[in-house]
């Protein structure tokens, strides 16, 4: 009987990961949704991030500080692509373990407001 439980809870588990990406997957891809629109970058960012998990193993620590940031009119499928070559990047260029850091943030000055998103990767030498 205590096979059978352990079974059903890790199912279930498997299940609710197999859900998680198959709606990231579609979130990443945006086949449903205009292609120039408002965004949320930090939406962007959170499924690049869940898509990628597999990309971080467990020798990396993954940091977000996100700050406040309007949504931004642009191509999402586009903006999430971008994130995806960056993120790599930054998982490449860490040999063993090391963390990346996510920081945004906005400015607004004479010329309009910016939206920032900064990478910070670090290698750990042990």
């Amino acid at each position: 009987m205590q096979f059978i439980e352990k079974n059903s809870v890790a199912i279930t588990e498997a299940t609710e990961r197999i859900s998680t990406i198959v709606n990231n997957l579609k979130d990443f891809a945006r086949l449903d949704e205009a292609e120039f629109q408002d965004a949320d970058l930090h939406a962007g960012l959170d499924t690049t991030l869940t898509l990628m998990q597999h990309e971080f193993g467990n020798s990396m620590q993954l940091g977000r500080e996100y700050g406040e940031l309007p949504t931004v009119p642009c191509r999402p499928n586009q903006l999430t692509q971008v994130f995806m070559a960056l993120l790599a990047r930054a998982v490449e260029s860490i040999d063993g373990a090391g963390s990346i850091t996510i920081r945004t943030f906005a400015e607004s000055g004479s010329g309009g407001g910016h939206e920032n998103i900064t990478v910070v990767n670090k290698h750990v030498v042990g």
